[in-house]
C-alpha cells in the first residue's frame, strides 16, 4: 500500500508535541505493516499549495493530518478520484473524523485504520467548492472569521479575544434577507443563521450533531429565523438533547439534492468546514453522491455510515 502522509505543522493537536516524535509514530506504525509510507510535516500556507499540486495516482491513501481546512483542501483535491483520503484528526472540532467514528488520540486513530475498509462517501458543493460536512451563513461565518484571526496568537490574548467573540456574536440580531429555491416555488425569509449539511443530522441526543449516514444523496438546510443569537442557540441546545423543535415557527428545515440561495448582492460570507471565503450569489448548491473515496473504520462501517464496499484493507496498520 502506498501512503503519503501530510500532517499541517500548526494543528491544534500539534501545538506543544514534538514533530519528529509524532512523524516517527505514524511512520513505524503504518511500515510495521508492511507498506510504504512517506511523512511530510508542513507549514499552513503550505498545505492547500500541497493539495492543489498533488497527483493522485501517486498513492492508494493521502493521509491527513488537521483540522476540518485542512481535510476540506485534499477532499477537493480528491473528490471523484481513485485515492482515499484518510484521516488523522488533529484539529479542534474534527467534524468529519468524529463522524467516521476515527479516535482523537493519534495512536489509536491510525490503530483504527487497521482493518479499515475504503468506502465512498458524498461531499456537498456550493459554487464549485467542496465541503464535507456543512456550510453556513449568516452569524457562524461572522464567528469563525473573528476565531480565525486569534490563531497563533499567546493565550491570554486568545482568552480575551474569545470573550470579546461571544460578547459580539450574542448581541448579534441582524438578519439577512434571502430566497431558497429547491426545485420548487422559491420562499423567500429573513434569517439569523443558515446551515446547509452534506447528509442530515442525527436527531437523537448527543454532545455534538453527528450525521448517521454519509450517503443518503441528499443536503438538509436548517435556517434560524429567531430574532437573537441567544434564542438561535437554545434550538442548537435542544437539537444536542435530541428534542428537535420542528413546530418552531422561526425554525425551517428541508431536504434537496439542491439548493439555490439568492440576495440583493452580488456576493457573500460563507464557512465552509470552518473556513470563511467570499462567494459570488447565486449560490449554487449540490450533492455530489459517493464522489470521495475514505479510510472508513469498522465500527462505522458496521454503523452503517456508507453503502457498498469499495474496498477491504485487511492488513492496514495491524494493532
Amino acid at each position: 500500500m502506498r501512503i503519503i502522509a501530510i500532517i499541517n505543522r500548526r494543528a491544534g493537536a500539534m501545538i506543544g508535541a514534538d514533530h519528529a516524535d509524532v512523524a516517527a509514530t505514524v511512520g513505524r506504525l503504518f511500515r510495521a505493516a508492511g507498506h510504504q509510507i512517506e511523512v511530510n510535516i508542513v507549514e499552513p500556507q503550505q498545505v492547500t499549495a500541497f493539495a492543489d499540486t498533488l497527483d493522485p495516482a501517486a498513492a492508494d491513501v493521502f493521509l491527513v493530518g488537521g483540522g476540518d481546512g485542512t481535510i476540506r483542501s485534499f477532499a477537493q483535491r480528491l473528490s471523484g478520484t481513485r485515492a482515499a483520503l484518510g484521516i488523522l484528526p488533529m484539529g479542534t472540532m474534527n467534524r468529519l473524523a468524529r463522524d467516521l467514528m476515527i479516535p482523537l488520540q493519534l495512536d489509536a486513530a491510525v490503530r483504527s485504520l487497521g482493518d479499515a475498509q475504503i468506502r465512498a462517501i458524498d461531499v456537498g458543493e456550493v459554487n464549485g467548492r467542496v465541503f464535507v460536512c456543512n456550510s453556513f451563513l449568516g452569524v457562524p461565518p461572522e464567528y469563525s472569521e473573528l476565531r480565525q484571526a486569534l490563531r497563533g496568537r499567546p493565550a491570554l490574548h486568545r482568552l480575551n479575544g474569545y470573550l470579546g467573540i461571544l460578547r459580539t456574536v450574542f448581541a448579534t440580531r441582524r438578519r439577512i434577507a434571502l430566497s431558497i429555491h429547491d426545485g420548487r416555488q422559491p420562499r423567500v425569509f429573513r434569517a439569523l443563521s443558515l446551515a446547509v449539511s452534506n447528509n442530515p443530522y442525527g436527531e437523537g441526543p448527543s454532545s455534538l450533531l453527528y450525521r448517521p449516514r454519509l450517503t443518503s444523496g441528499m443536503l438538509a438546510l436548517y435556517l434560524s429565523r429567531h430574532r437573537s443569537v441567544l434564542a438561535m442557540y437554545r434550538l442548537l441546545l435542544l437539537a444536542m438533547l435530541g428534542v428537535w423543535r420542528f413546530d418552531d415557527p422561526e425554525f425551517e428545515f428541508m431536504q434537496s439534492e439542491s439548493f439555490r440561495i439568492d440576495m440583493k448582492k452580488t456576493s457573500v460570507k460563507v464557512c465552509n468546514d470552518g473556513e470563511v471565503e467570499r462567494l459570488r450569489l447565486p449560490l449554487e448548491y449540490r450533492i455530489r453522491p459517493a464522489a470521495l473515496r475514505v479510510l472508513m473504520p469498522l465500527a462505522a462501517v458496521r454503523r452503517g455510515l456508507a453503502d457498498g464496499e469499495e474496498g477491504v484493507l485487511p492488513d492496514l496498520v495491524k494493532a
